[in-house]
């Protein structure tokens, strides 16, 4: 029994000096952690070094407090120092508003300067997304350095503005007049997609021709109100042209529709009257043979028989004669129904070619004309559809912004005729890896859209960061020379409470940091 008891003791006393071992080592992880948390508070400190003074007073206390591992951090200066950050970050609130007013000032100050329509439409762009891009303090880089691009453009423009519409003015002086130009050559950008849209089966082609041959030649600033009276006149006759046309076709519409009606009307009467001879016949034929059968049985000698027969038989041909009649004017009748057949088929030909027509008058206003690809407005459709479709059935959708990087220096040293064929080029290999599903558009510039229905962000990511990889490992060329052409993505999934406008922001900040971050890659918003 002694023996048992020693054993026991000598048990306990081996879990004893077990556990204590156990103990002394959880304590030696504490302190190593604690001490690497004492080094990471230490070196967090420093990134923030210098944001406010009166917060570096404190940073340099905390990290004194840090590196002196025998003593713990005083809860005062805990206590002063959350007030200071506090404040700091209100401070910080202000320096981004500070710096979003000033990049915002800077912005608008180079559109005002009257420079041409494409550099003003990218300084609007910048203005439009720079509220959600300025959230994020990484993105201050890249947002300065495309403004510094804008403002190093504006600055050659107007030193040596380039010949182009409207460029310069007839009979002025060699001195550019920088706030005209520019708003002639965005009313000559307008103009010309005015007239890209009139239909020249409304129009004498000559009228339309000259009138482009016009807005693209150097005119007097005193010419302005006569071209904008003349695409005036040439848009309200094409107006009321087809207005014209439609009229007149619905007016012969009409004139068919009734005259098919009256047709109808005709036939129902004429198989009335059809069916009432033939009965009329019947009967008629019945009562005559029964007439001439009593007249057989009572007949006295064979004249009175002969006189009764020829009667019967003179009015049997006298009711045929009328059966026969009935059925010549259904023979007209039919001629009738064979013209209205032809009609009715003439109309639904016409119908067709009108649904033709207004099928392919909604392509051109839904898709862009240099691309073929959709535009906005199409997209502002789709992107409808595909909400209330993630919103009733909760299937993943997702959003991507795309943009060509450096697409600038492309126009630069090869020209915008150049521009477009990437622009072209680029849009078709995007699309064909995309799947049926998807939708892509431009939206304007450089710059497409793409939505993926059943597709959350990670799967897009994959996806459309394999497209990116395969454009930059595709060569480019344009008149045999060599073409360096990238993209950067952005890429957001719709979240619970999200608008289409929300998750294209996030998708546009993600865009952002693919550039901030070196371009050529896709980042998630």
């Amino acid at each position: 029994m002694a023996t048992n008891l020693s054993a026991d003791a000598i048990s306990w006393r081996e879990k004893y000096l077990e556990a204590l071992d156990a103990q002394e080592q959880v304590e030696r992880d504490a302190q190593q952690q604690q001490r690497s948390l004492r080094r990471a508070l230490v070196q967090l400190s420093l990134l923030v070094d210098g944001q406010d003074s009166a917060l570096d007073n404190f940073l340099d206390q905390l990290r004194a407090a840090l590196r002196n591992e025998a003593e713990a951090v005083p809860d005062h200066l805990l206590t002063q120092l959350d007030q200071t950050v506090r404040a700091a970050d209100g401070q910080q609130d202000q320096f981004d508003a500070d710096v979003l007013r000033e990049l915002t000032r800077l912005a608008s100050g180079l559109r005002s300067l009257g420079l041409t329509g494409g550099l003003k439409r990218e300084l609007d762009h910048y203005l439009t997304r720079l509220p959600a891009r300025a959230q994020k303090i990484g993105l201050y880089p890249a947002l300065l350095d495309q403004l510094a691009e804008l403002q190093e453009r504006a600055l050659e423009e107007l030193r040596a503005p380039r010949p182009g519409l409207f460029q310069r003015l007839r009979g002025a002086s060699a001195a550019p007049q920088f706030a005209s130009e520019g708003l002639l050559e965005e009313l000559g950008e307008v103009l010309q997609r005015l007239l890209d849209a009139v239909d020249t089966e409304y129009v004498a082609p000559e009228s339309l021709q000259e009138l482009r041959e016009r807005i693209t030649s150097d005119v007097l600033l005193n010419d302005l109100p006569a071209i904008l009276a003349q695409s005036r006149d040439l848009l309200k006759q094409a107006w009321l042209a087809a207005n014209e046309v439609f009229a007149q076709y619905l007016d012969q519409v009409n004139a068919e529709l009734a005259e098919i009606a009256g047709v109808l009307g005709g036939a129902v009467a004429q198989e009335t009257a059809r069916n009432s001879a033939q009965s009329d016949f019947q009967n008629a034929l019945e009562m005559n043979c029964q007439s001439l059968e009593g007249q057989v049985v009572d007949a006295r000698d064979l004249q009175q028989l002969k006189q009764q027969v020829s009667t019967q038989l003179s009015q049997i041909r006298s009711a045929l004669a009328d059966f026969r009649a009935a059925e010549r004017q259904d023979e007209g009748l039919v001629g009738q129904l064979t013209t209205l057949a032809e009609r009715v088929a003439l109309m639904e030909r016409d119908a067709e070619a009108n649904r033709a027509k207004l099928k392919e008058q909604r392509h051109k206003a839904l898709h862009d004309p240099l691309t073929q690809l959709p535009n906005r407005e199409a997209y502002e459709e789709r992107v409808r559809h595909e909400t209330q479709r993630w919103q009733r059935y909760g299937h993943p959708l997702s959003l991507a912004v795309c943009d060509i990087d450096h697409f600038k220096q492309i126009n630069d040293r090869f020209g915008h005729q150049a521009g477009d064929r990437v622009l072209k080029v680029l849009s078709q290999a995007i699309e064909k890896r995309l799947r049926e599903v998807d939708f892509i558009g431009r939206f304007g510039g450089e710059e497409f859209i793409i939505l993926m229905p059943e597709t959350g962000a990670a799967e897009a990511h994959k996806a459309l960061d394999a497209i990116r990889d395969a454009i930059a490992s595709t060569s480019f060329h344009y008149r045999k020379e060599p073409l360096t052409v990238t993209l950067c993505m952005g890429v957001a999934e719709f979240q619970q409470g999200d608008t289409p406008e929300k998750v294209f922001g996030r998708a546009d900040r993600a865009l952002y940091e693919a550039k901030a971050a070196g371009r050529n890659r896709t980042c998630l918003g």
